[in-house]
């Protein structure tokens, strides 16, 4: 019963932060061949954020998330999540548009520090869509 007590409130909260979502990541197949020059909009960036005990991780995609985009890979601390939100309105100004923001926390990282992150990715005007990444712990 003491479990439910704590549990529930916690998903209430939690949800409210975040629209839980999927991502379709879907690969080539071997039966299609190379293919020929796909269109991607070069200037779409899907991002990740790799929330760590001492750190956050923003690191940048191409569509799908298939391909790393070189140079944009960034670290910020909890201490000023500004930079974080300053880091990504630089991107905006640059005129690249974000696709789905995917939101993973390692299990070590506190609760406090995750809340932290999506309120400042929320906070930041290009970042429209925030996907739930969710892992397996072994």
């Amino acid at each position: 019963m003491g479990l439910f007590v704590a549990l529930i409130p916690f998903l209430i909260i939690a949800s409210s932060f975040v629209r839980f979502g999927g991502v379709d990541v879907q690969g080539p197949s071997a039966a299609s061949g190379p293919s020929g020059k796909t269109e991607v909009n070069s200037r779409e960036l899907w991002l990740i954020f790799e929330i760590q005990p001492d750190k956050v991780q923003v690191q940048a995609y191409r569509k799908d998330y298939a391909e790393e985009v070189a140079g944009l890979k960034a670290e910020f601390s909890y201490d000023d999540l500004s930079k974080m939100t300053a880091y990504l309105n630089s991107l905006a100004a640059k005129s690249y548009v974000f696709g789905p923001s995917l939101f993973h926390a390692s299990p070590e990282t506190k609760y406090e520090k995750a809340i932290e992150v999506l309120n400042a990715m929320k906070s930041s005007e290009p970042v429209k869509e925030i996907v739930m990444a969710a892992g397996v712990v072994e």
